[in-house]
């Protein structure tokens, strides 16, 4: 009974020390994703799923899993996805930690104007990036569909204290993740 006890306390502690089970952002489904480490998350981005999915009837949408907190009014909430051999290979630097699309072979996104839900209390959703379509001097070519495998995720919620105006100058809480995350594809696409 006693090993049966020492086992199992090993266990514990091994599951603590290591996080596994956790809701941490760094848990990855994949040998390759664990290489790179989590480039950012902050407190208010309590869990992020390791997967994002391609919708299977709209290939051009995929879907990132997130839980968030935030405070105040939700100024603005944005997403992305990232893949290729250039954001692979992106070097951070500190003026800019995530790889940029303009080194992205595919890159999806949030629309316009999406606005968090900022009540303090914690929010799941299941959000939806879009492919990027819009052509740029630095990616004058179509960004391509999302593929099977690595992807750098971004996720950021930006909100401002209850009350405030319009005219005050208040700089925005940042809340954040940017990581790699794994994408799905569904086997057979419409």
């Amino acid at each position: 009974m006693s090993r049966l006890l020492a086992v199992a306390s090993a266990a514990v502690v091994t599951t603590l020390t290591l996080g596994i089970g956790s809701a941490s952002a760094q848990i990855s489904s994949s040998p390759q994703a664990q290489d790179k480490p989590v480039g950012e998350q902050t407190a208010g981005i309590e869990w992020v799923s390791s997967r994002a999915f391609v919708k299977q009837y709209d290939p051009d949408r995929a879907v990132l899993r997130v839980q968030y907190r935030c405070a105040g009014v939700g100024v603005h909430l944005w997403a992305s996805l990232k893949q290729g051999p250039g954001v692979t290979k992106y070097r951070p630097t500190e003026d800019r930690p995530s790889p940029p699309a303009a080194v992205a072979r595919a890159w999806y996104e949030t629309p316009e104007k999406a606005k968090p839900t900022c009540d303090g209390q914690s929010h799941t959703l299941r959000y939806t990036v879009t492919r990027s379509t819009a052509l740029t001097s630095t990616h004058p070519k179509p960004w391509k569909r999302l593929r099977n495998g690595r992807a750098w995720a971004q996720f950021v919620v930006m909100s401002v204290p209850e009350g405030t105006k319009p005219t005050d100058k208040v700089k925005p809480t940042r809340e954040a993740f940017a990581g790699w995350v794994r994408v799905v594809k569904p086997r057979h696409q419409g």
